[in-house]
């Protein structure tokens, strides 16, 4: 081997691994053994090179298909619209799931800050109306911000009222949103 060394490293969650291939010599006493084993060693991290190289390709590909979707709010000129991972998985040809193990623990710098990339996206139901949750939580804080507290809103109230701005949730999702907000029920809203 010519005292070179080999090394391999693959980087996984902020830990990188690193394998010396230099000791070979050492492990490996027949000369004859040396090469084969040091060449199937190197096909080994071109593999490993070639899938790090495959997965920081895919993530790029996501970046800039979200950065398409969401110019506005990467300029921070706007919020971010809604946006589906199955949105972006049609728009670079991978499948959903793909996109979706990709983003997972990834974040994204850009110039007005930094964002875990699975926050781009929607959890929703509400996207044909154009609404995120965040949207919808504000429309409840403003809503109960309103409300006259000597009969506060029950949550099939701001159901209705919602409805009535084009907002089709059930009272189930705004109870969760309220409780997300830390707005107590209407009973403990209540003044006595």
């Amino acid at each position: 081997m010519g005292g070179r060394n080999y090394e391999a490293y693959l980087f996984y969650k902020c830990r990188t691994e690193s394998v010396d291939y230099s000791s070979a010599d050492t492990i490996i006493g027949n000369t004859r053994l040396r090469r084969p084993a040091a060449e199937r060693d190197a096909a080994k991290a071109r593999m490993i090179i070639g899938y790090v190289e495959q997965r920081k390709d895919t993530l790029i590909r996501i970046a800039l298909a979200a950065a398409k979707r969401q110019q506005n709010f990467f300029m921070g000129k706007g919020r971010l619209r809604p946006m589906r991972m199955s949105d972006i998985a049609s728009d670079i040809c991978l499948h959903e799931s793909t996109v979706s193990r990709a983003v997972s623990g990834k974040y994204l710098q850009f110039p007005c800050g930094t964002i875990l990339m699975k926050e781009l996206f929607s959890r929703n139901a509400t996207e044909d109306a154009g609404l995120r949750a965040e949207d919808i939580k504000i429309m409840i804080e403003e809503i109960v911000d309103g409300e006259d507290s000597r009969k506060p809103f029950s949550d099939q109230r701001l159901t209705d009222l919602l409805k009535a701005r084009n907002v089709n949730i059930s009272r189930r999702a705004v109870a969760k949103y309220r409780e997300e907000l830390g707005i107590p029920s209407s009973v403990d809203r209540k003044d006595r």
